[in-house]
């Protein structure tokens, strides 16, 4: 349901909107809808969510009207330039936000359970655990700021969709070079055969090793694995964004700009985060990891649930095709 919003903005109160009636009935209905949980924990409609806001922006961008009578004039700046990050900002942090701050902790909706997790001497389980407590916690006390949690939620965002987008691609090169060696076409020396047998183990593609021969996951897993791909044609060297991924070297920005990205990514779920995080659009990410000045508070709880969301939808592979 889209309308046009009527802004205003003043120095006391900042942006607000002047016509609520439409924007309350848009997001209770989405409010009762997400408050089951055979909707929120259901894929499709969190993507026709994502759809619909960004879909919105685009509305907004056209249509959206601004008052700034209430605002005396700057020299050297014009506010009608930042109406499109206004628009950004509204709609993913009090529009989307709040749909998700109002339906995440619902009986059914809240974690049940958190499985292990780790990355190196890094406990991602533990993290986890304290941003959702903190956003719970910041929740409960008038809304207040969870900074912790938010900068977690987000950084987990992008170690989890990079490790599930390798994950993907490295899984489907050693069984097609397992395929290239089965048809005898490739033939590996001894050391390759070693490394072989514990990426495929690895990867989930054993059960049982077959060598004995010990490897650090972390260098195996990256470039000597690339470089075993590349000496045997299973992946190309001109491919600059793939050897990131598979090495570790892909910025957020990159991946989700990536080919490889979009060929498994659902595109509603692609377009939803290169607005949230792309640096010509809200730019997110690099906002939180460096403070950057912003005009809004990207710390806003909304925006951590919304991240907690976004969240649980790259764990539990929600964005993929």
């Amino acid at each position: 349901m889209f309308f046009v919003k009527n802004f205003k903005f003043s120095m006391g109160q900042g942006l607000e909107l002047i016509n609520k009636n439409d924007l309350n009935a848009y997001v209770e209905q989405k409010i009762q809808h997400f408050s089951q949980y055979e909707n929120y924990s259901n894929k499709e409609e969190k993507l026709k969510l994502l759809d619909e806001i960004v879909q919105m922006c685009d509305y907004d961008k056209s249509n959206a009207t601004f008052d700034y009578t209430a605002l005396p004039s700057f020299e050297g700046f014009n506010i009608a330039d930042k109406e499109a990050q206004m628009i950004y900002y509204y709609n993913l942090a009090f529009i989307l936000g709040g749909i998700f701050l109002n339906v995440f902790d619902k009986e059914k909706n809240r974690i049940a359970r958190v499985e292990d997790g780790v990355s190196g001497a890094i406990s991602t389980r533990s993290m986890f655990l304290s941003a959702y407590d903190e956003l719970i916690r910041c929740k409960n006390d008038n809304l207040k700021p969870a900074y912790g949690a938010t900068l977690i939620f987000a950084t987990l965002i992008e170690k989890d969709i990079k490790e599930h987008t390798k994950r993907i691609y490295a899984k489907k090169y050693i069984v097609d070079l397992k395929a290239e060696i089965d048809a005898g076409r490739v033939t590996l020396t001894s050391d390759e055969n070693k490394l072989f047998d514990f990426l495929q183990f690895q990867y989930g593609i054993i059960q049982t090793r077959t060598t004995t021969a010990n490897f650090n996951p972390i260098v195996a897993c990256t470039q000597m694995q690339y470089d075993l791909l590349l000496k045997y044609n299973i992946v190309q060297a001109n491919d600059r964004d793939l050897a990131n991924l598979l090495c570790n070297k892909i910025t957020l920005n990159q991946l989700l700009q990536s080919q490889a990205f979009k060929n498994i990514a659902d595109d509603r779920f692609t377009s939803f985060a290169t607005l949230l995080f792309g640096t010509g659009t809200v730019n997110l990410r690099n906002d939180l990891a460096h403070c950057n000045t912003a005009y809004s508070n990207y710390y806003s709880i909304h925006i951590t649930a919304l991240l907690f969301a976004l969240f649980t939808m790259v764990s539990d592979e929600s964005f993929l095709k």
